[in-house]
């Protein structure tokens, strides 16, 4: 894998996702224009603030590895509970819903309370 390659799978990850190059740099420290220079593939691969952007989109910085975003979930719902601290309370009540749902397929009123 060259830093080019790397560049282009940061670019085309941040873009599925909605992010903005300020975004990422508000939710990582590393400047915009440091993140604008990686994805044009002008970095390091071994940068410390090039692994910090690749963790946080979930992309494999190893050599040779294949780039794909990671599949976890859990993986996934940190990242956004530390990006946006206030949406664990938010994911906590997604889930009792699903719960509830599942116990016995009972219906809810979209803030988690049973309906008869």
């Amino acid at each position: 894998m060259n830093a080019s390659d790397l560049g282009r799978s940061i670019k085309a990850v941040r873009r599925q996702r909605g992010f903005t190059l300020k975004y990422l740099q508000k939710n990582t420290g590393v400047h915009y224009t440091q993140i604008s220079k990686m994805e044009r593939g002008g970095c390091k691969l071994l940068s410390k603030n090039l692994l910090t952007i690749c963790n946080f989109l979930h992309i494999s910085h190893a050599p040779d590895s294949q780039l794909v975003p990671s599949e976890s979930v859990v993986d996934t719902v940190q990242a956004i509970i530390r990006s946006w601290p206030q949406s664990e309370g938010l994911i906590r009540h997604f889930l009792e819903g699903i719960e509830m749902a599942l116990e016995g397929g009972c219906r809810t009123d979209g803030h988690g309370q049973r309906l008869p």
